[in-house]
């Protein structure tokens, strides 16, 4: 008799076991890590005098203090407001008349428009162009708001989940009977599938909206685009730990009660003319005669 081979998945077990724990780990700190950072860009004179990342809890600011993304948002809708009322008050209107009409004796007396100067002199307020970069900033942060908190948390999820499944596994070794074995593989497996699932749409989520909102700020002002950075690595190994671990879970699972092999070689049915262990045919040596 061949011994059935009890561990036969055990290779797939220990590979369901760490790669969920280094996939959780390193989707928890991928939530804090910077996924973009930016240097000192000399282009931009004053206004870029400190290194900038970007994470999907916030990003720095011109203290090089780390902000979230709903502090950011508030600030700049409130800048934008103030600026959309600024200039549509009376004081406003007075000082785009005055600045327009600076730009038109100096564009008479020298042939050069500077009206736009005379604006932005004024203050962003009475620039139109500085006041719809502002509220695009608004509008662009209100949405990196809401994708950020949903990327975190399937990121968090996601790495919760890889936990579980460590859990899930450790909880099948007092199962014995083939039913109860089968529930407690397929508990595991959803957990490592769901694991591996949130930590890649999260990560999707937040990388998608971050290129997004970066194209659209460089469409209507010059913004340094920053380079990815150490969390966009660590959200690429975490993601490649967590489906490998998935697979590796519905792998055990599908092959819980493998098919037996056969303990010698086929023989033909006891009692078969001729066959091994059966009566020979009629007529032959040592069988039956008919008389």
């Amino acid at each position: 008799m061949v011994k059935k081979n009890k561990s036969h998945t055990a290779g797939s077990d220990a590979a369901v076991m760490y790669l969920s724990v280094l996939a959780g780990v390193l989707a928890m700190a991928t939530v804090v890590a910077p996924w973009y950072y930016k240097p000192l860009d000399p282009s931009m004179g004053l206004g870029w005098t400190v290194t900038r990342s970007y994470s999907p809890l916030g990003a720095t600011d011109m203290t090089e203090g780390s902000v979230s993304w709903g502090t950011l948002s508030e600030t700049i809708c409130k800048k934008s407001n103030q600026y959309t009322s600024q200039a549509s008050g009376i004081g406003g209107l007075a000082t785009q008349l005055v600045t327009g009409l600076v730009g038109k004796v100096a564009e008479s007396k020298t042939g050069v428009n500077l009206g736009v100067d005379g604006a932005r002199m004024a203050g962003c307020g009475f620039w139109q162009s500085c006041r719809e970069h502002v509220a695009t900033r608004c509008a662009l942060y209100r949405t990196m708001k809401v994708s950020s908190m949903a990327a975190a948390g399937l990121i968090g999820v996601g790495a919760l989940c890889g936990f579980l499944t460590v859990g899930m596994l450790k909880m099948e070794e007092g199962v014995k009977k083939k039913n109860a074995v089968v529930e407690a593989r397929m508990k595991t497996m959803i957990a490592a599938v769901a694991g591996a699932a949130c930590i890649v749409i999260g990560c999707l989520i937040f990388k998608t909206q971050m290129d997004t909102m970066l194209k659209t700020l460089n469409d209507s002002a010059y913004y340094p685009m920053p380079d990815m950075y150490v969390g966009f690595g660590m959200a690429g190994l975490a993601i490649a730990q967590s489906c490998c671990a998935c697979c590796c879970a519905i792998y055990r699972k599908s092959n819980a009660f493998p098919a037996k092999e056969a303990d010698e070689a086929p023989m033909m049915a006891d009692g078969a003319a001729g066959g091994y262990g059966g009566y020979p045919p009629a007529g032959q040596y040592g069988g039956y005669q008919q008389y």
